[in-house]
């Protein structure tokens, strides 16, 4: 996923294993098991692995809101190819969807780039063009908990970046989500 922030939730990572690099605002650092980062509301933030070897970042997210539908359809456009590695949109279909995608959970994350006026004259009217989706997204087990938890896992293999929640319950409602991101933008 590109760099991005939530208006109003505190987003904190735990490094279980490996080497990851964090941007968090203007801050960069690289961090190892048993380091914490947390990115607090409307703070710009990224992260990618910087080792050889897969590493493992527990992730929690508070109030969790709607992040763990969010997460569950940006997969799902991910696994589709609707966009690139780096989430540019493979063309005008899925510029719409990732626009309907943005704008239905503005509330819950914003990408950093374009800027968010500009986010917000744009993708209105570009979701539009969005078809509609078969089914709903899956309820969101954590906003009743009020906390989300998961677990990133970063390679830096061609497959890259792949995400799998913590939680039990999400576990077996989302048992088949594997987002596949090879980079984080910076």
């Amino acid at each position: 996923m590109p760099a991005h922030y939530h208006p109003t939730q505190t987003e904190r990572f735990e490094v279980i294993s490996g080497t990851v690099e964090f941007r968090v605002g203007k801050t960069r650092g690289r961090y190892g098991p048993g380091e914490t980062v947390v990115a607090e509301p409307g703070v710009v933030h990224a992260f990618r692995n910087q080792g050889d070897t897969n590493a493992l970042v527990r992730v929690e997210v508070t109030p969790a809101l709607d992040l763990q539908a969010f997460l569950v359809e940006a997969a799902a456009l991910a696994r589709e190819g609707k966009y690139t590695q780096r989430g540019v949109p493979r063309g005008p279909r899925a510029a719409a969807e990732l626009a309907a995608l943005m704008q239905r959970y503005s509330d819950v994350t914003v990408m950093a780039f374009p800027p968010r006026p500009l986010q917000r004259l744009l993708l209105s009217p570009l979701a539009r063009f969005a078809p509609t989706r078969a089914s709903a997204p899956p309820a969101c087990v954590c906003k009743s908990a009020g906390v989300c938890q998961l677990s990133a896992v970063a390679t830096n293999q061609a497959a890259g970046l792949a995400r799998r929640y913590l939680n039990p319950d999400v576990q077996r409602a989302t048992a088949a989500l594997w987002a596949r991101i090879s980079e984080w933008t910076q």
